[in-house]
């Protein structure tokens, strides 16, 4: 992907988990907790590795359990300052996150207790469009993702659509892509938008 500055505004999707907040650490310990299972995030080569047998109905049973205890969110360190810089600078920013509709309400009162009513132009969780990301990503003429799920940004990709890829264990074996650019932080994204 070209290397972009902020020299016209654009429509930027952000994810929410893993990318905007840190999830999987937290529900992993949340894990150790209710399950006595202990998993660390650098051995993920996918969300649902190494679970000890449970299937994704009962990870995603113990996820909404997880959730459901949080009063706030764990954001990665210059989320919030890079993403307010963003807005200040004319870009519309968008919530886009596979985050299932039953915490979804929550979601949007969490968000908006660390960046304040209508920071974000809209919330769209995708699981309403079918799961799919890059149908979201078309639809609502999104010009950039961030996202840190391989099989998401290779989707956006395949449409022409752009990504910065949120180096995670689980996507480090993705193929590169033109379309595709891998971002340790939010500092480095800031200094690339």
């Amino acid at each position: 992907m070209k290397e972009q500055k902020n020299t016209n505004p654009k429509r930027i999707a952000v994810d929410v988990d893993d990318t905007l907040v840190e999830s999987v650490t937290d529900f992993l310990a949340f894990l150790k907790i209710r399950k006595n299972i202990d998993v660390k995030k650098e051995s993920f080569t996918t969300y649902y590795d190494n679970f000890a047998g449970m299937d994704k109905k009962e990870i995603d049973s113990l996820f909404l359990e997880f959730e459901n205890t949080l009063d706030t969110f764990d954001f990665h360190d210059k989320a919030t300052s890079t993403l307010q810089k963003l807005k200040e600078e004319g870009h519309e920013l968008f919530v886009l996150t596979t985050r299932p509709t039953e915490i979804k309400e929550k979601t949007i009162t969490l968000l908006e207790k660390e960046f304040g009513k209508n920071f974000f132009t809209d919330f769209y969780f995708s699981v309403e469009f079918g799961g799919s990301k890059a149908r979201v990503y078309k639809e609502m003429n999104f010009d950039l993702l961030i996202d840190d799920a391989d099989h998401h940004a290779k989707a956006v990709a395949e449409i022409g659509g752009n990504v910065l890829l949120f180096e995670q264990p689980w996507n480090k074996t993705m193929m590169e892509d033109p379309n595709i650019r891998r971002v340790k932080n939010w500092e480095e994204i800031g200094k690339l938008l």
